[in-house]
């Protein structure tokens, strides 16, 4: 057989390049529709190998077939105009399309009312690692409870944490300008690992399922070309820098990120933030509040070693599961669409399109009105005092404010008084203090919703050539009970 004849007819070989300026070759492989990642050495070997397997006795030696790959590479690559390839969900809330990635070529559709197979009307990408997700069954509220309660024993999730749960897996579906960033943190043996491949395995199957945190920008953008759900395991505070939490931070709103071009001058190119990140770890690394108010933190206890051996081998029941647990999150998605533009809410939190889309479906559920947002307000106040504690700074201003309602003064004057509560502050000492006013004032300024979090608040004015620093004294702790639902 012609190797033109093969590409053309048998693979119906098709290339389009991504807003990355990387050429993606669709193929009808017979493990069903894939996308080649054309730039990586191995994919024009694979095709060369599906290209004996068909043809008994090739016409085209191999040096001409891997030219003839190479020729549409280069002509895609500078010729075709980049466009947006989705990975997994496109759409809107109206109209979500999730490509399952199995063997067909339609996507699954769904609206207000219902879901279906068709075709889809943006263009999908299918990276080879990608694994499939079931065609959804027919569900109803009953069987939507069933499976709910069965996964959270499953887990051993309390209720507040299998409503958060709940939030993440939607919001891996829900094309939203919030993407929210999971924070699962828990001592050893507590199964996290064992949360993190759930969530994973019922929304994004991958081969591999998790990404590494060291290589930088670069690194995170490339899990982000491969994976609709990025997971990243086992993160300490040593290794989580500032760096990254700003990053996540900006990711979760959907800023972009300007880089070189990985192949070709085409200059530079925006990659889009819309991804679901999941993180999980020991130690406290979310230390920064503008992280915080952007996550979802599932914060879980220890198990005995007894229990450990139960939840180490969950893991196959869970994949047994996931037939029934991916049907439940397309109905509820149903619902969302259904019901979305009508439910408004009173929040606070960043991720208002997320509160909004859990208020449409917590009916389903079985949920009171307003459960999910009660949760996720709770987790992250909890998640808040937590962390106050292993700031330096606000533990000195915390003992420094005991018995006073206001203190008036400079940040020079500021860092001088907290230097002599150090010694007296929980265990904190001088040296764990910023070293000059300007980092204090940095510090101040980053933290001031952990201050008001535990009854502080930190104001700044000028007064003729000084700038005064005034820190008042509130007599409520938490400022998240002002949360309410409406409509």
């Amino acid at each position: 057989m012609n190797m033109h004849n093969f590409l053309d007819g048998v693979l119906s070989a098709r290339i389009a390049v991504d807003e990355y300026s990387v050429p993606w070759m669709r193929i009808n492989s017979p493990a069903g529709p894939k996308s080649l990642d054309l730039t990586d050495r191995d994919s024009p070997e694979y095709l060369y190998e599906l290209y004996l397997e068909s043809t008994p006795g090739p016409e085209s030696p191999k040096k001409q077939f891997l030219e003839e790959v190479n020729r549409r590479r280069l002509k895609a690559k500078f010729e075709l105009p980049a466009t947006q390839q989705s990975l997994r969900m496109a759409g809107t809330i109206e109209r979500i399309e999730i490509d399952l990635g199995g063997e067909e070529e339609e996507v699954l559709i769904i609206t207000s009312e219902g879901h279906a197979m068709g075709r889809p009307r943006q263009a999908f990408v299918r990276p080879l690692s990608m694994l499939p997700l079931p065609v959804p069954l027919e569900m109803d509220q009953d069987r939507l409870r069933g499976t709910w309660l069965r996964l959270q024993s499953f887990l051993r999730l309390s209720d507040h944490q299998m409503k958060l749960l709940t939030g993440v897996m939607l919001s891996a579906f829900l094309p939203l300008k919030e993407i929210p960033v999971c924070y699962i943190r828990g001592p050893e043996g507590a199964g996290k690992g064992v949360l993190t491949q759930a969530i994973k395995l019922f929304t994004d199957p991958n081969t591999s399922p998790y990404q590494p945190l060291y290589g930088g920008t670069l690194a995170i953008v490339e899990a982000m070309r491969q994976n609709r759900v990025v997971c990243i395991d086992n993160i300490s505070s040593d290794t989580f820098s500032g760096r990254y939490s700003d990053l996540f931070a900006q990711l979760s709103t959907g800023t972009t990120i300007n880089q070189p071009r990985k192949h070709g001058f085409r200059g530079s190119c925006g990659v889009s933030g819309s991804r679901l990140v999941v993180l999980n770890g020991i130690d406290d690394f979310v230390t920064r509040s503008d992280l915080l108010s952007r996550a979802i933190p599932i914060r879980l206890k220890g198990l005995s070693s007894g229990v450990l051996e139960e939840v180490n081998s969950v893991l196959p029941r869970l994949e047994q599961m996931q037939h029934q647990v991916f049907s439940s999150i397309v109905y509820l998605l149903r619902k969302v669409a259904a019901r979305y533009s009508g439910t408004y809410v009173q929040t606070n939190s960043r991720m208002i399109g997320l509160v909004r889309a859990m208020a449409a479906c917590e009916e389903e559920l079985g949920w009171s009105r307003g459960a999910f947002q009660r949760a996720l307000a709770e987790e992250c106040d909890a998640a808040r005092l937590d962390r106050v504690e292993e700031i330096p700074a606000i533990v000195a201003v915390r003992a420094m404010m005991e018995g006073r309602s206001s203190w008036t003064g400079t940040i020079s004057e500021l860092l001088t008084e907290l230097r002599r509560y150090a010694g007296s502050s929980g265990g904190s000492n001088c040296l764990d203090l910023p070293r000059s006013p300007v980092s204090l004032g940095r510090v101040l300024g980053r933290e001031k919703v952990a201050l008001e979090s535990v009854g502080i608040i930190c104001d700044e004015r000028r007064q003729a050539s000084k700038r005064l620093r005034t820190l008042l004294r509130k007599d409520r702790l938490l400022s998240f009970s002002g949360d309410r639902m409406t409509g």
